[in-house]
């Protein structure tokens, strides 16, 4: 009995030494999605859903790019980059790296993204994650930003980028490092599609209405988003010392669309949410006026286009014909800074 165990130990020792990450880059209770492979039945969360297929790879990023060291534009944000209910080849920066091949010049495309963080989250990475993807050097990188930035105990909490307790720590690094954990893991989240859970009404067939005008922007709160300027700053330096091209892109939400002309909104309180427009317009100016001192290249998406009706699945989340929508807004305006220049 006794040798029977000693063997037992011995074997699953020397699995996880053999396939387990243990002797890698050390990426011990860090909150990164590694070797994450999900199915997802978003046939009821958006148009066209069927079973999407999501999955990171050993670094936890996303997409089709082959090595780090072939990846050519890396796309940051929070969970609107990670893009959790989005099937791999749909996702907004899959699209985008789908443009670059179609337009002859394939750049290679990579997602950093994890759920919950905003620009805080993102400056560590450059400390915390980057560091330990072998031969990561970007040719651009796009900061795709405009959500989670107000500083709450709970944001707060995501972009330390580990888990709160000593048993969440102990399970994230099993599941960064353990070969028979992700096996397992992986096995049975093929076993049945999960459901999504999105986010807010918009997520369970809200009530839309017609919002008149596209009301006048109040006054910046300079000193309000300040802090977010220093920090998107921080960014910008951080990727020109990796060697990349900063791009800065600012990001609609959910609560509004536009169709034919005329604006919609969520119903709230009996009346079109056009002050969820508004706050999505002021943090994009925040955005574009701090982005214009750091020298990147700024692409104001929300002063730029608006969303249909069905880029969205949630207020915070876009759907597939999002992704295309905002892949195409961008490529035309970000091909000529990686070299892919239109024909003559």
């Amino acid at each position: 009995m006794k040798r029977g165990l000693l063997v037992a130990a011995a074997t699953l020792c020397a699995v996880e030494l053999i396939f387990g990450q243990w002797l890698g880059p050390n990426y011990g209770s860090l909150g990164i999605p590694r070797h994450f492979d999900r199915l997802f039945d978003v046939r009821n969360l958006y148009a066209n859903g069927g079973i999407a297929h999501v999955t990171t790879d050993e670094n936890g990023l996303r997409g089709d790019f082959g090595a780090p060291d072939q990846i050519r534009l890396l796309v940051m944000g929070n969970g609107t980059v990670f893009e959790q209910y989005v099937d791999d080849a749909q996702t907004m920066p899959a699209r985008l790296g789908a443009r670059f091949a179609e337009a002859g010049c394939p750049r290679p495309t990579a997602a950093s993204g994890l759920n919950g963080q905003s620009t805080r989250g993102m400056i560590r990475r450059f400390d915390e994650w980057f560091p330990l993807i072998p031969g990561l050097k970007p040719q651009a990188v796009l900061i795709y930003v405009g959500s989670n930035e107000d500083l709450t105990e709970a944001q707060d909490m995501a972009d330390t980028g580990r888990p709160p307790t000593a048993w969440k720590r102990f399970t994230q690094v099993l599941a960064n490092n353990s070969a028979l954990a992700r096996w397992g893991n992986t096995a049975l989240r093929h076993l049945r599609p999960l459901k999504p859970t999105p986010i807010g009404e918009a997520g369970s067939a809200p009530q839309w209405g017609e919002i008149a005008a596209k009301p006048p922007l109040p006054p910046m709160n300079s000193a309000y988003y300040a802090p977010f300027g220093a920090r998107l700053a921080q960014l910008v330096e951080r990727v020109k010392a990796m060697g990349a091209l900063p791009i800065i892109a600012t990001q609609h939400a959910g609560w509004y669309f536009e169709k034919e002309g005329k604006l919609f909104g969520v119903v709230e309180n009996g009346q079109p949410t056009a002050p969820r427009l508004e706050e999505a317009r002021l943090q994009a100016r925040a955005t574009m006026e701090a982005c214009r001192t750091t020298g990147a290249l700024c692409i104001d998406v929300v002063d730029g286009m608006m969303p249909a009706q069905g880029d969205f699945y949630d207020h915070v989340h876009t759907a597939p014909a999002g992704d295309q929508h905002i892949a195409d807004f961008l490529f035309p305006r970000i091909r000529g800074a990686l070299g892919c220049q239109e024909p003559k």
